[in-house]
């Protein structure tokens, strides 16, 4: 099932409270039992990296762990959830040139593991990513005001994104 949303964000701290409730949504269904693939797309600016720094600080990963994977393509985090130790595979595929480079970096074998996985410039490489995602789009509609566009192809999370992220 396909769920589609919009969220207005018209600062920093209220991008932030948008990573906090997506981060509840995601701790509801620790630990994941699918790879959890949230793609983050908008243009140079747009807040990719903030929306993942919160997102990722809002699970429990320090803030200051936490950055763009421009120039290594994956950065790896940890936070602890439930007594468990958990795994945020963070992507970025902007300087990535090709599907051949794409998957030299093994992103095919990472992304089919039950871990949360943030894939910065998806929409650059749509055909590799897997069926089930989350899609998350960024506009930004000024200096500080962000529109967030949300699509579910993840029939797992239909639910817990109501309950969680939209109510």
């Amino acid at each position: 099932m396909t769920q589609s949303n919009t969220l207005v964000a018209d600062s920093l701290a209220s991008t932030r409270e948008i990573g906090d409730r997506l981060a509840r949504a995601i701790q509801s269904l620790l630990p994941l039992e699918f790879p959890l693939v949230i793609c983050l797309d908008g243009n140079l600016g747009a807040g990719k990296t903030t929306f993942a720094t919160s997102l990722g600080q809002a699970l429990g990963v320090a803030g200051e762990d936490i950055s763009s994977p421009t120039f290594s393509l994956q950065n790896v985090y940890q936070y602890k959830y439930g007594g468990r130790l958990h795994h945020i595979n963070h992507f970025d595929f902007y300087r990535i040139n090709d599907e051949d480079e794409l998957f030299e970096t093994g992103f095919e074998e990472t992304v089919s593991r039950n871990e949360l996985h943030i894939v910065e410039w998806a929409s650059r490489f749509p055909e590799c990513l897997p069926e089930g995602k989350f899609l998350v789009k960024i506009i930004a509609k000024g200096e500080s005001e962000r529109l967030f566009q949300f699509e579910n192809l993840i029939k797992e999370l239909d639910q817990v994104l109501e309950s969680q992220l939209f109510s």
